[in-house]
């Protein structure tokens, strides 16, 4: 996330380098903390769909990153992201949680 600079457009994460755990235990500190009720995992490497996979969350490839290896839901850029959540079945997720806090 320092890396590309992408650091001010998040809210929350973890690293190895802050709990010296493995990136499946971050995961699940995340989850924990914001009391993330449907997360999904964006990744760029084999390692984040197996940690993804490890904890029994989605997970959506960011082909962008830095390995390439074939998977689907993918998203091409960082931009596509809002797309990827607008026109599939987690539009839904996302028009709830907005109108939750909206509404209260």
């Amino acid at each position: 996330m320092f890396h590309s600079k992408l650091k001010n457009y998040f809210k929350e994460w973890e690293s190895h380098g802050r709990t010296g755990l493995s990136k499946s235990k971050n995961i699940e500190l995340v989850i924990k903390r914001n009391q993330i009720k449907k997360p999904i995992y964006i990744g760029d490497t084999p390692g984040d769909l197996k940690a993804a996979n490890e904890v029994s969350i989605d997970f959506l490839y960011a082909s962008y990153g830095f390995q390439t290896f074939d998977f689907n839901p993918y998203i091409a850029s960082f931009y596509e992201v809002s797309r990827f959540f607008c026109h599939t079945p987690y539009a839904r997720l996302v028009e709830r949680y907005n109108r939750r806090k909206e509404y209260g």
